[in-house]
């Protein structure tokens, strides 16, 4: 039970921290030692595994020292527990942790407020906000929201981390679920990477952890995020990290009090001069630091949960407190009671106290105002500019850094407009800047950093890299922007200038590979778009090529480029007499440039009227000399005239000087090829080693081989594997001994085709008469060759069903027979009539009978073997010729197959027809000698006994009559 003498006792105990807290204040703020040779160290709160976070930060520590100028920081990642023993024994200088952490140290300890807010970045996108992640594997069952992790295992690093625990807790405990009392367990693993572990292996159901952990894990290759689930997920414009949470402050970076203010000041600066780009950002990872930010949000976080250091004192309901203490309320009105017969004693007592507790805040006040003019130094004197304007874009406060680099005095510029003092109304690259600031106040995240071209007071225009803070009232709302400024003119200027020479070479190597090989009827084109190139570089209102006719007297405009809004001048430029011209033709004519950098120093004249009159404010003009004449001139309107201009016009002349000369030597050589090309027999030059130099487009169009594809191969290429090596063997004897060679070929064309040729080859001797050339014309005769076999088919074959015809049947009959007698094997000669063909005719008429023809020798020929012949003798007539008999009885089968086939229903038309078939059969050899007509007459005769048995059968030719069938 507490009593009002121990309310009292806990006022006083907080007055002497109070005390003792100023007095150390005062003590750390005293310089202690000089820059040369101080060593600082920077905790950095090791929110991940060290191995991880001591190469992340080195380069930042490595970075401030260099800023210090003789003062070293050391960097020393350590846990929480770590950080607080070494702030107790006074090992640290410089702190980099958590927002909540930081509020707990500055509850235990005299800290000072941020020096800065540290931006992260991801995939290119800054924030200086952090939260928390609620994890589960996504092979789990699904949970809507936090509320629903009432009575389940979850893993956190640890409950002073502010993502990794606090801010889910925070969340939890507005869905109704406080934890660890409304968790079946809550499980302390130490760090990030282990809770996302735990979650992995089951170990956990839902883990902690903060923003930007599953994107560091996943780049590092540790964790694929397909493998887990975002309960809660959120979206915020601009963020770029998963999240379940709302938003805090990013991490502060903080110097202890006894820190010396210029190393302070350095330290800042250093900081808020860090950009995104800078190699160390990009070596830690992050986007630099923007001005502190506001760390109540993280307070009032800590004390709804009742984190340290706001757990000491529950804040209670006046309902907790009544059902809480009811039971003591009676001895507290009783307590009282007493205490008010002790009033007058203690009264005075405590008027004592409030003298000396006003005296302590004089005491206070006074650091108070030491600790303003330390900060007002450190801004005055930062070497960063530091702005600060309202919504209506007036400047409010301007340091004196910034007023130095602007060139303004502070009566001179607060209150005036941003735009139309420091900042033009346009960039040079043409933003409408004060459409800039607008938007800054409507998405303020969107230009927490931001590049932008201003202007000094002399009009001298400069570059500034800012980095900007919203100022909201309380209700959220946007009321002004504090902005830091760092001078980044002269990179700029440096990078504009690389940029430009970087053009310049890229130029130079286009106009020079430009007219390489470029066909004819391309140059005037390629001419006028290098005019283009080079007026833009130039920013030029004109660039254009005149040509010289000294026989006439006249110069003539040939090519124009202009500037968009420039009146063409090319039409008007005709025929321009050269008297005019004055000194610019004789100084062509001598090879030099003639420039005119301003109108106003030309001499009054015919060539200053001249220019005059077509609105020409200045020139560049430089000859275009071949072989001592001068053919013209290329030129500009409107230069500066510097060495990049001279230059660049010099290349292009040149350029144009050889292109001309490559024109005449080639109009020379244009009568040569124009036979070479229009040719229609093929050509190909090869040199003394069959090697292909050069083919003509009728060798393209015959071959299907393109010109670029043959180059410099063998013609075997054409190869079709029709000729055997003695062929050609052959063909280089005669050509190596008499010069040339003519003959038929079978080539073979680009898409497989094979074609014939008829091809003469003649060798090109040098002086010695040794070959150094062979040249090949040839003609397609392909066609003639298929005219030639569509003639002998016609002659062998029967012209309705494509079977060898009775001159073919007589050739194969003969050779059949004669392998025989040599195998000594037999062959059968089948005689085929069909039965009831005439009446197919007579009824439906010769068409109908054709097709019916056409459909049985197409079946009866698919029951032959292989090797076998069938053969139309005309009419419905058929013989087939059987070869590589064994014996007699083996020719058995196959006759029987062509009486099915004979039998095959046809349909034509409407009409389903069904013919039979009469076969007779004799065999070679026999006893008797016999040819091929009589074993065909043989087989007739033996067809005409099937028929007179009954027909659909057969008969074997025998000398005497037989019944066998």
């Amino acid at each position: 039970m507490r009593d009002r003498r121990g309310s009292l006792s806990g006022a006083g105990i907080r007055l002497f921290r109070i005390v003792v807290a100023i007095c150390w204040t005062v003590t750390w703020t005293l310089p202690s030692r000089a820059d040369e040779g101080v060593t600082l160290n920077l905790g950095v709160f090791a929110f991940r595994p060290p191995e991880i976070l001591q190469p992340r930060y080195q380069p930042l520590a490595d970075h401030l020292s260099r800023q210090l100028d003789g003062a070293r920081v050391r960097l020393l990642v350590l846990s929480q527990d770590e950080m607080e023993r070494a702030l107790t024994e006074k090992r640290l200088d410089l702190l980099f942790t958590n927002p909540s952490h930081y509020v707990l140290l500055r509850g235990r300890n005299q800290l000072t407020g941020a020096l800065a807010t540290l931006i992260s970045m991801e995939s290119g996108q800054p924030t200086d906000q952090l939260g928390g992640v609620i994890v589960a594997r996504a092979s789990g069952s699904p949970v809507a929201g936090p509320g629903q992790l009432r009575d389940r295992v979850i893993g956190v690093p640890g409950v002073k981390f502010l993502g990794g625990y606090q801010t889910q807790a925070y969340e939890l405990l507005q869905a109704g679920v406080r934890l660890p009392d409304d968790a079946r367990a809550m499980v302390s693993l130490g760090s990030h990477d282990e809770v996302i572990r735990a979650v992995l292996d089951g170990r956990v159901e839902f883990g902690f952890v903060r923003t930007g952990v599953i994107e560091e894990m996943t780049r590092e290759g540790k964790l694929d995020p397909d493998a887990l689930r975002i309960v809660g997920e959120r979206n915020y414009p601009g963020f770029p990290y998963r999240l379940s949470t709302h938003l805090y402050p990013e991490w502060p970076f903080v110097a202890l009090p006894h820190v010396d203010g210029r190393l302070v000041r350095k330290i800042a600066s250093s900081l808020m001069g860090l950009e995104a780009n800078h190699p160390v950002a990009r070596a830690s990872g992050i986007g630099g630091f923007s001005p502190p930010k506001d760390y109540l949000p993280v307070e009032n976080l800590a004390r709804a949960l009742r984190m340290p250091p706001y757990d000491a004192t529950p804040e209670m309901t006046p309902l907790e407190v009544w059902e809480r203490w009811l039971p003591l309320w009676l001895g507290l009105i009783a307590a009282v009671t007493a205490m008010l017969s002790l009033a007058t004693w203690r009264l005075s007592n405590r008027n004592r106290a409030l003298l000396r507790l006003r005296a302590e805040q004089r005491e206070a006040a006074e650091t108070l105002r030491q600790s303003e003019e330390k900060y007002r130094e450190l801004v005055e004197n930062a070497n960063s500019i530091l702005l600060k304007w309202n919504r209506r874009g007036e400047i409010l406060f301007l340091n004196e850094y910034g007023q130095r680099f602007f060139g303004y005095q502070e009566d001179e510029i607060l209150g005036k407009p941003v735009v139309g003092t420091i900042v033009p109304g346009h960039g040079d690259d043409g933003r409408d800047l004060a459409a800039l600031m607008t938007d800054i106040f409507a998405r303020p995240e969107r230009y927490a950093q931001n590049v932008n071209e201003n202007r000094r007071k002399d009009g001298g225009h400069v570059w500034v890299s800012w980095s900007n803070k919203p100022i909201r009232d309380a209700s959220g709302e946007v009321v002004g922007m504090f902005s830091v400024g760092i001078d980044i003119t002269a990179r700029v200027r440096a990078e504009r200038a690389a940029a430009r020479q970087s053009e310049y070479r890229q130029l130079i190597l286009e106009l020079s590979t430009a007219f390489i090989n470029l066909p004819l009827d391309r140059v005037d084109a390629e001419v006028r778009a290098a005019l283009g190139r080079i007026g833009e570089f130039l920013d030029a209102d004109r660039a254009y090529i005149f040509a010289y006719d000294f026989d006439a007297g006249t110069a003539s405009n040939t090519h124009e480029w202009r500037a968009p809004g420039v009146a063409p001048r090319i039409g008007d430029s005709r025929d321009v007499p050269i008297d005019g011209l004055g000194e610019c033709v004789s100084r062509h004519r001598r090879g030099e440039a003639f420039v005119v950098a301003d109108l106003a120093d030309l001499p009054p004249g015919p060539p200053r009227e001249l220019l005059q009159a077509r609105g020409i404010r200045g020139l560049l003009t430089l000859p275009l000399i071949r072989e001592g004449h001068c053919l013209g001139f290329v030129g500009i309107d409107a230069i500066g005239a510097g060495d990049d201009a001279l230059d660049l016009l010099g290349l292009f002349a040149r350029l144009l000087v050889n292109l001309s000369a490559r024109q005449r030597s080639e109009d020379q050589l244009r009568q040569s090829a124009s036979v070479f090309e229009h040719s229609h027999e093929g050509i190909l030059i090869t040199d003394a080693e069959a090697n292909i130099l050069d083919v003509n487009t009728a060798f393209t169009r015959i071959t299907g081989y393109p010109r670029e594809q043959v180059l410099g191969r063998n013609p075997r290429l054409l190869g079709s594997g029709h000729h055997d090596r003695g062929f050609f063997a052959e063909l280089w004897r005669s050509l190596l001994r008499t010069g040339e060679w003519s003959g038929e070929i079978w080539n073979r064309r680009a898409n497989g085709e094979v074609y014939a040729v008829m091809q003469t080859i003649s060798a090109v001797r040098d002086e010695n008469g040794e070959p150094r050339r062979y040249v090949g014309m040839f003609a397609d005769i392909t066609p003639l060759k298929e005219h030639q076999r569509q003639l002998e088919h016609i002659a062998h074959y029967d012209a309705l069903t494509d079977l060898p015809n009775r001159v073919l049947l007589a050739d194969r009959l003969r050779q059949a027979m004669t392998r025989a007698s040599r195998r000594r094997s037999l062959i059968a000669a089948v005689y085929l009539d069909l039965d009831g063909f005439k009446q197919v005719n007579d009824h439906h008429g010769h068409a109908t009978g054709d097709a019916l023809l056409v459909h049985l020798a197409g079946h009866m020929k698919q029951a032959l073997r292989d090797g076998d012949t069938l053969a139309r003798l005309g009419g419905d007539e058929f013989v087939a010729v059987l070869i590589d008999l064994e014996s007699r009885e083996a020719a058995i089968p196959v006759v029987e197959r062509l009486l099915t086939a004979a039998t095959e229903p046809a349909r034509v038309g409407d009409l389903e027809l069904r013919v039979s078939a009469s076969i007779g059969v004799s065999f070679h050899p026999r006893t008797e000698g016999i040819d091929a007509d009589g074993l065909l007459h043989q087989a007739d005769q033996a067809m005409y006994l099937a028929k007179q048995a009954g027909k659909n059968r057969y008969r074997l030719f025998e000398a005497w009559p037989a019944n066998q069938e």
